[in-house]
């Protein structure tokens, strides 16, 4: 995976991931318990509609996770080590907890769902971490 690609991926899949990942977990949770053909269209419907929000509010939290993860890799963070998988975890924890804030405290002050974003931050930089480890370059070796 080359800089450029690396850094439209930690942009552009966070928001995507977040909505991906819960949505996967119920759609599987539906079918395991019958739900009707007619109902996983609706969550579908769904989904689309979530990309719009979620895209409007984890976009900025990505660029600053790229800007992050980014300046670590500059300053010698290899991006195949485990550390980089630790920091994009945290990252997405944190991306995860601001945007849950930002609802709780601005825009959404009845909800208690946001505070599920946490978690869901959590295990989106988890994933994005080990997909950076997994198809990036190994770093050079100085003797």
């Amino acid at each position: 995976m080359t800089r450029k690609q690396r850094i439209a991926l930690e942009i552009f899949a966070p928001p995507l991931l977040g909505v991906l990942l819960p949505f996967a977990f119920w759609q599987g949770l539906a079918a395991l318990r019958g739900a009707s053909g007619q109902f996983l269209l609706f969550q579908a419907q769904d989904l689309a509609r979530s990309l719009i929000w979620v895209y409007l509010f984890g976009g900025p939290p990505s660029v600053g996770y790229m800007a992050i993860m980014e300046w670590r890799f500059a300053r010698g963070l290899d991006p195949r080590s485990w550390r980089a998988v630790g920091l994009s975890t945290l990252l997405g924890l944190a991306a995860g907890l601001g945007i849950a804030l930002f609802l709780v405290f601005s825009w959404w002050p009845h909800a208690t769902v946001p505070l599920n974003l946490g978690g869901i931050g959590l295990t989106v930089g988890f994933v994005l971490g080990l997909v950076i480890r997994r198809f990036s370059r190994p770093a050079p070796v100085s003797l």
